[in-house]
């Protein structure tokens, strides 16, 4: 078995075989992700002819993804929240708290009605999403309304890909 195990892996390195992680990239409205990936094998000079040409498909693809707005999903700041971000008129209300997000640890619920995020006052979903975008390791500060009552929330903005558990592939 073991002879057998290292002849396949010889051939393949002869045959030039190889997959690279893909990148997953998330739009800056977040409500959009592509992933850019490649494989490519071949014999010889022409496999790895094949490969270098496979791997500048896959920097292209993420290049021209990043000049469309597009972020690294490890890039990508978030807290765990989602709006209506298709209304941006409504009322600035969590439709969605991420599970083992940071804004779920922290105690938000499905139903807070935001009125300020860092001292910057919320009237609709279009005021969250003028304001600045955090960064990854800061700590954002939402006020909320829930039953009647003024909440506050200190949240750490993390990777996307933490919440979501993706990783390269």
């Amino acid at each position: 078995m073991k002879k057998l195990l290292i002849l396949v892996v010889s051939f393949l390195g002869l045959i030039g075989c190889t997959h690279t992680p893909s990148q997953v990239l998330i739009s800056s409205t977040g409500d959009q992700a592509v992933r850019c990936a490649h494989g490519a094998w071949g014999w010889g000079i022409a496999g790895a002819l094949a490969m270098t040409s496979a791997e500048m498909s896959q920097q292209q693809c993420i290049k021209n993804f990043r000049q469309m707005g597009y972020i690294e999903i490890e890039k990508f700041p978030v807290v765990g929240i989602s709006f209506n971000v298709k209304e941006p008129l409504t009322e600035a209300i969590f439709l969605r708290i991420d599970p083992n997000s940071p804004a779920h640890k922290a105690g938000m619920k499905v139903g807070d009605k935001v009125i300020e995020k860092n001292s910057n006052p919320v009237k609709c979903v279009g005021d969250i999403m003028s304001i600045a975008r955090s960064n990854i390791g800061d700590v954002d500060e939402y006020k909320v309304i829930r039953d009647g009552k003024q909440l506050t929330f200190k949240v750490k903005v993390v990777p996307l890909s933490e919440i979501l558990s993706i990783s390269k592939r």
